[in-house]
């Protein structure tokens, strides 16, 4: 099954993968939030979660990329500007 992101995802988990993302609180029972980098901005990233591309090691405040995740990153590199 092929993973599918929007441009707002491909953000979120290149910023895991740069371990630029810290988990903050959780809103409801639909959305988690997090901070993105040290702009501060919080994402709401818990689609992610519960679609298995990103998860939180026990103890972390920092979530991790799944394989499926690493493996979608790998094959759409991050576009020049």
């Amino acid at each position: 099954m092929a993973v599918r992101v929007t441009s707002e995802e491909a953000v979120i988990l290149r910023a895991v993968a740069a371990r630029q993302v810290e988990y903050r609180w959780r809103r409801g029972p639909y959305s988690d939030r997090y901070t993105l980098g040290a702009e501060n901005v919080t994402v709401a990233a818990r689609p992610l979660a519960r679609r298995g591309l990103i998860w939180h090691p026990p103890g972390s405040s920092r979530p991790e990329l799944s394989p499926a995740a690493a493996a979608w990153l790998a094959a759409h590199p991050e576009p020049a500007p």
